[in-house]
């Protein structure tokens, strides 16, 4: 299976262009802008000033994001889809706030009510994005238990993607009760030897197996790439981006992308 991530300015333009590469799943992803950028300007509770956003802990409520879209994108697309939400330890490496622990408890609440609000309007997967855990170590037990508390607040499977080099984090994998984790192999194909098989026990390896350099792997590069991760994981993973393609020219994307799929379909 192949997950689409494309640079994009429209929802429109995402869906049209997934559907042009061929994509098994179409990913909702945040049209162009930091991720964290377009929840933090959506959200009661957070004020950007100069350009810092703060949270004040007191003023922090639900508003809807991107689960509002998912509805027109479920009808106009007769494929899977996957819905993307910033994680709190990335969100929090961001947003400014003066109690810290406050914030995550509020910010873990908002962020439940907006997945679940995804799972209602049609999203088949949901992830999370925190590619600031493979920078933090120790990972802090909060940002831990703020994410499973996100994760089990749907019934539909969830992901954890985690960017960059995994050494400090792979060992955390299993104290995440989710069912898919999404890490970069293209780019950093050194992450196979920091992982152990028991580390995925329970859970399903999402491959980045293109990576966000202007570069565009041939179909051996990737092949090279999922036959790795075949030996190592097994027949049940999916394919994906290392990571999302913003600063990615588009064209090279593309040609990523459908290179991509062809691995995935001769497979």
């Amino acid at each position: 299976m192949t997950l689409g991530s494309l640079p994009v300015e429209s929802w429109e333009e995402a869906l049209s262009l997934q559907k042009m590469v061929g994509v098994d799943i179409i990913t909702c992803g945040l049209p162009c802008g930091g991720f964290v950028d377009v929840y933090a300007n959506k959200m009661p509770g957070i004020r950007k000033i100069d350009e810092r956003f703060f949270l004040d802990t007191d003023a922090l409520i639900y508003a809807p994001v991107c689960s509002e879209c998912l509805s027109w994108l479920k009808k106009a697309v007769d494929k899977p889809l996957k819905a993307i939400i910033p994680g709190p330890a990335t969100f929090l490496s961001v947003v400014r706030c003066d109690n810290l622990k406050l914030a995550l408890e509020k910010l873990t609440e908002v962020l439940v009510e907006e997945v679940e609000a995804m799972e209602r309007s049609g999203a088949d997967f949901i992830q999370i994005n925190e590619p600031i855990l493979s920078r933090i170590y120790p990972v802090p037990g909060p940002f831990i238990r703020a994410i499973n508390k996100i994760a089990n607040s749907v019934m539909v499977p969830t992901i954890l993607h985690v960017c960059g080099e995994i050494s400090s984090f792979a060992h955390y994998i299993p104290r995440f009760e989710v069912e898919m984790v999404s890490v970069e192999f293209a780019g950093f194909q050194k992450n196979f030897e920091f992982l152990t098989k028991d580390v995925f026990e329970g859970k399903k390896a999402v491959v980045g197996c293109v990576s966000t350099k202007p570069l565009v792997e041939d179909i051996e590069m990737i092949k090279s790439v999922v036959d790795m991760a075949l030996d190592f994981f097994g027949s049940e993973i999916m394919l994906s981006s290392d990571c999302g393609f913003a600063k990615t020219p588009k064209d090279v994307v593309i040609h990523k992308m459908k290179n991509m799929v062809r691995v995935s379909c001769d497979g």
